[in-house]
């Protein structure tokens, strides 16, 4: 994995990557969106992977791992990619209680549509009640 460098001026950009062997990359937009970032090195334009949250908005604790990048694992693909707030889990549930698609959510928040279908099988954000 790239190390994004911390001595030159970074632009960062939110993406969306196929891998390819997933029906999300076939079908659908790829994984993501995940945050890059965009440097020069004298005449080329560099580029690292920054994680699923802006780096200036993320703990310490949020920073992705050198060994994890889009699309390396089904864990990965799996994960909370973002840090919702009790009351948008309680909209989330709310929306989905109505009958509202778990895509259609998911786009609203900027996430993948598992990290919605997540919220909605408890398997995260358990200790948020309605």
């Amino acid at each position: 994995m790239t190390t994004i460098p911390k001595d030159q001026t970074i632009t960062y950009q939110l993406q969306y990557r196929k891998c390819g062997r997933c029906k999300n990359c076939l079908n659908g937009p790829g994984h993501g969106p995940y945050w890059y970032a965009y440097w020069r090195e004298g005449a080329r334009l560099r580029s690292g992977y920054a994680g699923k949250v802006h780096p200036a908005l993320r703990n310490d604790t949020d920073a992705p791992s050198p060994s994890t990048s889009p699309c390396e694992s089904e864990v990965h693909q799996d994960a909370v990619h973002r840090n919702f707030t009790r009351e948008q889990v309680r909209d989330i549930r709310a929306r989905l209680a109505r009958g509202e698609r778990a895509r259609t959510i998911a786009q609203r928040y900027k996430v993948t549509d598992s990290v919605v279908s997540n919220i909605k099988r408890g398997k995260t954000y358990r200790e948020v009640q309605a």
